[in-house]
């Protein structure tokens, strides 16, 4: 259960730790689907240093909630909403019923040894007052020891107007030790990386996104031709299905318009 202290958390230091935001039965679930997608799908990079690798280390799996009607239930999860509620409606105009929506949701894989990210921000925005942005990230396997690969940040960075600098900030970064199913929720003008990896085997994170209404998702959302359900109306208006304007219309378009023509999907 989501508590006032953690949306407290979350405006004063940036970030709160929800343990066991997944049963087991739940995380196993979503770990055994990430496993079993076809290796076409996913995207392979280099280390996270950037220095070429004999094999590669850091798997991405994008927009993840095409895939499995899990990934939809935990996107429109009842406690994340509770949070975003919170988070975006503050500082909407009183007539908006639906300020904001799924911005991405992606899982990343980080196999054996694997370098640590740079401390940066998602938001590409400093000092974002009010937020725009909110993320949560969920360990599907335990970071429970240095060295394991989890999420670093730096407490109350998210009121800072400027980018992170290395040299001041990484001493006051703070590793999120945790077992799987731990979810955290984090202002996306927190500075965060991923640790370094030195234990083997594998660890998978999935990483959801949401933003206002008005900022353009990375991927055209409500364009994906292939969803493992039908969506709800409700579940139409989290994915971003409305915030797109009608080009049919010759003068102008309306800024949240109709339901584009090309959505493949028919059960309004």
């Amino acid at each position: 259960m989501i508590k006032k202290k953690h949306l407290q958390e979350l405006e004063k230091n940036g970030y709160f730790v929800y343990p066991n935001f997944l049963t087991k039965k739940q995380n196993n679930k979503l770990w055994r689907i990430l496993e079993s997608l076809p290796k076409k799908d996913l995207h392979f990079s280099y280390s996270r240093t950037g220095e070429k690798v004999k094999k590669d280390v850091s798997i991405l799996a994008p927009n993840i909630m095409t895939y499995s009607k899990d990934f939809i239930s935990i996107a429109t999860n009842s406690k994340i909403l509770q949070v975003a509620d919170d988070y975006f409606f503050r500082a909407s105009f009183n007539e908006e019923k639906n300020p904001y929506q799924v911005h991405i949701m992606h899982a990343r894989k980080v196999e054996d040894e694997c370098g640590e990210q740079q401390l940066h921000i998602d938001s590409r925005l400093r000092g974002a007052d009010p937020a725009y942005m909110l993320h949560v990230f969920i360990y599907l396997d335990d970071c429970i020891k240095p060295h394991s690969g989890g999420i670093r940040l730096v407490p109350k960075s998210h009121k800072l107007k400027r980018y992170a600098i290395p040299s001041i900030d990484e001493k006051k970064a703070k590793e999120i030790f945790a077992k799987k199913g731990t979810a955290i929720f984090m202002n996306s003008s927190l500075f965060h990386a991923g640790s370094e990896k030195k234990t083997p085997g594998t660890r998978w994170v999935i990483s959801l996104v949401y933003s206002r209404w008005w900022v353009r998702q990375p991927f055209a959302i409500p364009y994906f031709k292939k969803w493992p359900k039908k969506l709800t109306a409700r579940e139409k208006i989290l994915f971003g299905f409305y915030n797109y304007g009608d080009a049919s219309i010759k003068r102008g378009i309306s800024a949240r318009g109709k339901l584009p023509k090309l959505i493949p999907i028919k059960n309004d």
